[in-house]
């Protein structure tokens, strides 16, 4: 084993051509010699008075290496960034959701993705950007001809012409039973001509107010 060591060849370790960190030709450089010291094994106060740079500056680059690799390097835009909640499953479930309801928006599809951890407006950025990957989703809304309006088939021209009856179930509830309201209108001056609650929904309350309203 000893003779084999002896034997082998040695190798330098490379010399890094090291620089001030504001010198490099350009920034990708100069945040990557912050990375190629770091991997190695020096801590991050000897990177930064070799490099003579700030501490901090020195955390970000390894964090941003460490996330991204060299795409972290590289000069961001400003602006605020992309959430990382768009992966890829929650792109193609919020696809299937604009096909299933091209006419739906962003609000309504961010109700049926059912997802606590996105807000509406990553929804609204993830449908966008479908739509600019995706021919098959609409690109738009493409609203249907209106139809010819009819006349209304009980449209009075006088008094008395036509009646309306109108019966809905109270809100409200009395000894717990949530009773009905019945009212007879006149189609002609939508006014009431007679009126009765009951806490059923019976016959015999329809035929009590269509008397009073007659004999009135």
């Amino acid at each position: 084993m000893k003779h084999h060591w002896e034997q082998s060849p040695v190798t330098a370790p490379q010399q890094l051509e090291l620089w001030p960190y504001h010198l490099p030709p350009d920034r990708v450089h100069a945040r990557l010699q912050v990375v190629q010291l770091y991997n190695p094994g020096w801590n991050k106060h000897s990177i930064s008075q070799v490099l003579r740079v700030s501490r901090p500056t020195v955390d970000r680059w390894i964090t941003r290496f460490e996330a991204d690799h060299m795409a972290g390097l590289q000069d961001q835009k400003p602006g605020p960034k992309a959430p990382r909640k768009q992966w890829f499953p929650v792109r193609v479930e919020v696809y299937h959701l604009q096909k299933r309801h091209p006419e739906a928006g962003e609000f309504r599809i961010w109700s049926l993705l059912a997802r606590s951890d996105l807000s509406e407006r990553t929804v609204g950025r993830i449908m966008a950007l479908n739509k600019q990957v995706y021919d098959d989703i609409p690109h738009g809304r493409h609203p249907s001809p209106k139809p010819t309006p009819q006349p209304h088939p009980y449209k009075a021209t006088r008094p008395h012409q036509v009646w309306f009856i109108d019966g809905r179930q109270m809100d409200f509830t009395l000894d717990g039973v949530k009773w009905w309201s019945l009212l007879i209108l006149d189609g002609y001056a939508r006014t009431m001509l007679a009126g009765a609650v009951a806490p059923v929904e019976a016959s015999w309350v329809a035929l009590m107010v269509l008397y009073t309203a007659c004999r009135r």
